[in-house]
């Protein structure tokens, strides 16, 4: 019994190092994984925001073009009476 223990103990005892240190690798990946999941769903969402607010400023910008080039039209259309 006392052998048995001495076998034992040392082995249970390097199981749970190598336990520990395997959880904590795993933990560690995990962790990783996380953060890179979540600044590829930021960089996305960037994007989005960017393509959602470009459209509708080239849109502005048109039409502040077009109004101008009517009102330049307008100005110099020649009055006949």
């Amino acid at each position: 019994l006392a052998l048995k223990s001495k076998i034992t103990d040392p082995l249970g005892k390097q199981y749970e190092a190598d336990l520990q240190q395997t959880l904590a690798v795993k933990k560690a990946k995990e962790e990783e994984e996380h953060k890179n999941h979540s600044e590829e769903r930021a960089r996305k969402e960037a994007d989005a925001a960017q393509t959602v607010a470009s459209p509708s400023t080239a849109t502005t910008s048109t039409s502040t073009v077009d109004q101008q080039q009517n009102e330049a039209t307008t100005l110099t259309a020649p009055i006949v009476t």
